[in-house]
């Protein structure tokens, strides 16, 4: 099992909003992807599981250096749980918790380092349709 914990420029990738898909990445100051894991999309369990994710990995949230979470799409409560924990832990280390959005056939590597190249948005969830609420 690699250690991750000497490189204090990680970067953490969470994606709650694709369906069926949930993921969360570890990569390196040059958007090079080091791990990821996938987890059951239960938004309920998402802290527990993203603390299982770092632990198994020997990485503590101080040894990351930026925030990304994929947005919108999927579901309400799945896009708002994503931001919700990103922003807490960016809180938390006093890092930027950013927005990134995942384009036709682009692969994670990409994705980061386009992000890295661009200053991206502060992380909110995006809702790709009204909301069907009904009591």
């Amino acid at each position: 099992m690699a250690n991750f914990r000497t490189n204090k420029n990680n970067i953490l990738l969470i994606n709650t909003v694709n369906p069926g898909q949930p993921f969360f990445g570890i990569f390196n100051g040059a958007g090079k992807l080091l791990h990821s894991g996938s987890f059951i999309d239960k938004q309920e369990e998402l802290v527990g599981k993203l603390k299982a994710y770092l632990v198994e990995h020997k990485i503590d949230t101080s040894d990351l250096k930026k925030i990304f979470v994929l947005k919108g799409g999927g579901s309400f409560t799945a896009s708002r749980a994503g931001v919700v924990l990103a922003k807490a832990i960016g809180f938390l280390e006093n890092i930027s918790a950013r927005a990134v959005d995942l384009k036709t056939g682009e692969s994670l590597e990409d994705l980061i380092k386009r992000a890295l190249r661009k200053k991206q948005p502060p992380a909110k969830p995006f809702y790709d349709r009204e909301p069907n609420i009904t009591i």
